[in-house]
């Protein structure tokens, strides 16, 4: 089977692939009266600012075709745009061409892949108002598995869909070998341009390699943190301790932590010890806040949920409300801020130094993270050069990883389609190093007493939804943990939910842990237990 309709846009991190897909959608709305009625199926990163991100984006066919031309298919949604929260209700939405939204948005995950593919599915049975589906998927190499390229390769096949369009700036584990998955299509570009875009070629480089990690002096040190944090820590803040200008007035400086958020954590307690101007902003599943200390020492704090805007300019928007542009700002999280979010702003203006220890991750992985100080900015008045502190190895990864997109980009400006089809090895050709080489993506073997196969899942709306049902069930509850690990965001009068918190959901379970109950990023909470259990 060949992947006619599925078309890859691979351009460096912050390049505007949003705005590409964004392009296509009003092309082909544009051809609706001609060609038949269309409808765009969006799935965004799975969080909720990214989800929000793109949303903010869609205003220029918000303006063209009044806002209800724009859908969310969420559980939960607090913004402008009408919103569904199941199947039954977006058919409801779609039943003709006058309430049917031209452009739905949903997040990235399994329920939601599964929901549009039977929902692409339904209008591919019934001859309704809509002639036409394209599909655009977000950082699609983050989501891409067995269950996913099934999804896909079913919704290529069917007569209603005309394009499906997946974006990313690190789209190694997209290919496979052979089959549908082994030569993609490149979205023609006839309109690239970076001279307004800053990326490795624009960053001042400071590679550190002299750093030790004493293993039991940071035991000391950063006693409740797990290694790979430890060694992060260790190197972020022998980095602050050398260029105490890192810190000074009028400063943005992005430094990461890595999954947990106890190395968030950590990180604004350094920064605050290292300088009590500080403002730190702080984005990750439990909290987005800003904190900083107010003129009598007071630490004050900003909440950054429930806004339309995008982050960058609600963060913005604060920093001048409350005149805190003077002061040192620093951006820390992982998740929320290590693929797709934009951070700066021209109103912010772009960072002007970051701090890169994560030798941990893999290439896709520190590429993306390095890419929130890139972005279109170098017209800006406010923009100046980012001061990069980093292991060398790191910088060599970043700076292969963009060589490999600008290489794809370069070919999507092929006119001629056949010299636009390429395959991993097409992708990877710029990397000559071969410590890079070995840092790509390899499929790691998990351990697990349990198959996955082996667990089902129920999904709620609320914890109180997710205990009663549980406790009907399995007749027992879950239990109470005696040490107080639950993030504080989850604590109650500052005792532990009824929770068994994992960060990897899908993972540890095992024969004496037969059941847990998990907080979604979405405010959700998922129970999933062994098929034995019951």
């Amino acid at each position: 089977m060949e992947s006619k309709k599925f078309n890859l846009c691979i351009i460096p991190t912050q390049f505007g692939k949003t705005f590409t897909a964004i392009k296509r959608m009003k092309y082909e709305i544009a051809q609706d009266e001609e060609m038949g009625r269309s409808i765009h199926v969006v799935f965004t990163m799975n969080t909720l600012l990214n989800n929000s991100q793109f949303s903010e984006r869609l205003n220029d066919i918000e303006e063209e075709y009044d806002i209800n031309s724009i859908c969310i298919f969420a559980s939960k949604y607090e913004g402008k745009y009408n919103f569904v929260k199941n199947l039954k209700e977006l058919k409801g939405e779609c039943l003709d061409e006058y309430s049917c939204p031209r452009v739905l948005v949903m997040c990235s995950n399994g329920k939601r892949f599964q929901d549009g593919t039977e929902f692409i599915e339904v209008l591919n049975r019934n001859s309704g108002c809509i002639k036409r589906v394209f599909i655009y998927y977000d950082e699609l190499h983050k989501y891409i598995n067995d269950d996913t390229r099934r999804q896909i390769e079913r919704i290529h096949d069917m007569d209603i869909t005309h394009g499906i369009i997946a974006l990313s700036a690190t789209p190694d584990k997209i290919w496979k070998s052979s089959g549908f998955w082994s030569r993609l299509n490149l979205v023609y570009l006839n309109d690239f341009n970076d001279e307004n875009y800053i990326g490795y070629r624009d960053m001042l480089f400071n590679c550190v390699d002299d750093i030790e990690y004493d293993e039991n002096k940071c035991n000391i040190r950063y006693p409740e943190l797990e290694k790979q944090d430890r060694k992060l820590m260790n190197f972020t803040e022998e980095i602050l301790n050398r260029n105490e200008k890192i810190l000074g007035i009028r400063t943005r400086t992005f430094i990461p932590g890595l999954q947990r958020v106890k190395s968030h954590n950590f990180i604004r307690r350094m920064i605050f010890n290292k300088n009590k101007d500080c403002v730190v902003i702080m984005l990750n599943g439990f909290e987005k806040t800003i904190k900083y200390n107010d003129e009598n020492g007071r630490m004050m704090t900003i909440n950054l949920n429930g806004h339309d805007d995008e982050i960058c300019n609600v963060i913005g928007g604060y920093i001048k409300e409350y005149k805190l542009e003077e002061r040192p700002i620093v951006i820390t999280g992982y998740i929320c801020v290590s693929m797709g979010q934009t951070l700066t702003s021209e109103s912010l203006g772009s960072f002007t130094s970051a701090i890169f220890g994560h030798l941990s991750l893999k290439n896709d992985e520190i590429y993306q993270l390095f890419g929130r100080i890139t972005g279109r900015m170098r017209q800006w008045k406010s923009y100046e050069k980012t001061k990069v502190y980093c292991y060398t190895d790191i910088m060599n990864r970043c700076s292969a990883m963009e060589d490999c997109a600008r290489n794809m980009a370069r070919l999507a400006l092929e006119e001629d389609n056949d010299k636009r089809i390429v395959c991993r090895n097409d992708y990877i050709k710029p990397i000559t190093d071969k410590e890079v080489l070995n840092n790509m993506n390899v499929k790691v073997k998990m351990k697990k007493e349990v198959d996955i196969l082996d667990r089902l899942y129920m999904i709620f709306d609320t914890q109180d939804n997710a205990i009663e049902w549980s406790r009907d069930k399995f007749k027992k509850g879950f239990k109470l943990r005696s040490d107080s690990k639950a993030p504080i965001a989850l604590q109650i009068n500052g005792k532990n939910p009824t929770i068994e918190y994992v960060l990897k959901r899908w993972w540890g379970i095992h024969k004496n842990i037969p059941k847990r109950m998990v907080p979604l990023e979405d405010n959700r909470w998922i129970v999933y237990w062994n098929k034995s259990l019951v």
